[in-house]
């Protein structure tokens, strides 16, 4: 806890004191005899040597590198797999990539039924409302309450 509170008094003391501007004219202290720039703007306490730089380590490619390098083989062979043999249309000389993709397309054909009868429930709706606003209204008065 001593040991603290000397470290902490040190500190304060030195944010106490008047810091040196990097640029000012006057950088050099009485007892420094420091006359460049940089040592001045460093301060006493800070090292003005740079520590050595550690060896470089081998470090390993990484994930991405090997995904990269299996993908490209792998898009051949998908694409080889989805090319036919012979270049006919037929359903049976399509190759089994394609003929599995066909499997999933039925949906298409349930819109274009879905489709084609609200299209057609829509003209007849708009056929009833021109036939409605074109025609005269009835000259017999409807009561609510006949009694």
């Amino acid at each position: 806890m001593l040991s603290q509170r000397r470290q902490l008094s040190r500190v304060l003391v030195q944010a106490s004191r008047r810091q040196q501007r990097r640029y000012e004219t006057n950088y050099a202290k009485d007892n420094d005899t420091t006359t460049t720039a940089h040592h001045a703007s460093a301060g006493k306490y800070e090292p003005t040597q740079h520590a050595h730089h550690s060896e470089p380590v081998n470090e390993s490619l990484g994930r991405g590198f090997y995904f990269v390098l299996a993908a490209v083989p792998l898009s051949f062979a998908i694409y080889k797999f989805s090319r036919s043999s012979d270049g006919s249309g037929a359903e049976s000389a399509q190759p089994w990539f394609t003929r599995m993709l066909r499997a999933y397309d039925s949906w298409s054909n349930n819109w274009l039924a879905r489709n084609a009868l609200h299209t057609k429930a829509i003209e007849q709706a708009s056929h009833d409302r021109t036939l409605f606003h074109n025609s005269k209204p009835s000259p017999l008065v409807d009561l609510k309450f006949p009694e």
